[in-house]
């Protein structure tokens, strides 16, 4: 999808890419899955104000059952 990802070899004899784990990257919404859990962050629908950290598949849960 052309996402960076930052990566680094490891071995001598056959050399593989690596990605640290942890590695946070920037990816569009549209492009994970219903069933990711991955962190994502929401503007508050309530204040309009607050950007709050949710779990991809949750958000999904609550804004089509109106929670």
């Amino acid at each position: 999808m052309g996402y960076f990802i930052p990566t680094y070899k490891i071995g001598k004899k056959n050399p593989k890419d690596v990605v640290k784990r942890g590695t946070k990257i920037i990816v569009k919404v549209e492009d994970l899955p219903k069933g990711s859990h991955a962190e994502i962050e929401v503007l508050c629908d309530y204040c309009n104000k607050n950007i709050v950290k949710r779990n991809y598949k949750t958000y999904l849960y609550c804004k089509s059952t109106n929670r």
